[in-house]
């Protein structure tokens, strides 16, 4: 009888064992990814912050790796017209479970794409602004020279349209290539 306890002890403690493995397992609490906010005004400002830009960088990999073959629905932008939860409701949840509220999410993925085209317009107006300045040297005439002085102001007006801050404007900047070949994977 002796051995009779010790094999139901050392099954009982296999069956133990064996439970809180399993519990541990199934119940892994996901990466919070999300920064950290201090107040309810930094999720709504209409800047994104360095921070920001980078768990959202860190957090898009990641639920893309995880996800790959879940098609993706919806686009990486968030309207206030549309309910989240019909945009996109399984990349919704799994945002709340790494720590993200939604809505701050797709904004920030909204915010990007707004960011990289007011870059690329600048810089086309830019380009612009030169050729019709260089056009003044070779106009023909005084009237020419008038209109291309105002094209040109009239240019420089459009620049920064979407008054993007500079600090967002040098953070994408700088790594705009990857930013944009991670947004078109979600388009």
């Amino acid at each position: 009888m002796n051995n009779t306890k010790k094999q139901i002890v050392l099954c009982g403690a296999f069956l133990l064992g064996t439970a809180v493995f399993l519990y541990q397992s199934f119940n892994i609490k996901p990466e919070l990814l999300a920064p950290k906010y201090g107040s309810e005004q930094e999720q709504t400002n209409p800047y994104i912050s360095k921070r920001e830009l980078r768990s959202f960088l860190k957090t898009l990999m990641i639920y893309k790796e995880q996800n790959a073959m879940i098609p993706f629905k919806g686009n990486l932008s968030y309207s206030t017209q549309e309910n989240l939860s019909k945009l996109n409701p399984y990349m919704a949840n799994w945002l709340q479970e790494h720590g993200w509220k939604a809505e701050r999410f797709f904004y920030i993925g909204a915010r990007l794409k707004i960011i990289i085209d007011t870059i690329q317009r600048d810089k086309e107006i830019k380009k612009l602004q030169t050729l019709m300045l260089e056009g003044i040297n070779v106009a023909p005439d005084e009237n020419m020279v008038k209109s291309l002085k105002n094209l040109a102001q009239e240019q420089e007006r459009l620049l920064n349209i979407e008054k993007i801050s500079q600090e967002e404007r040098q953070m994408v900047e700088t790594e705009q290539e990857s930013i944009e070949n991670l947004l078109k994977s979600f388009n």
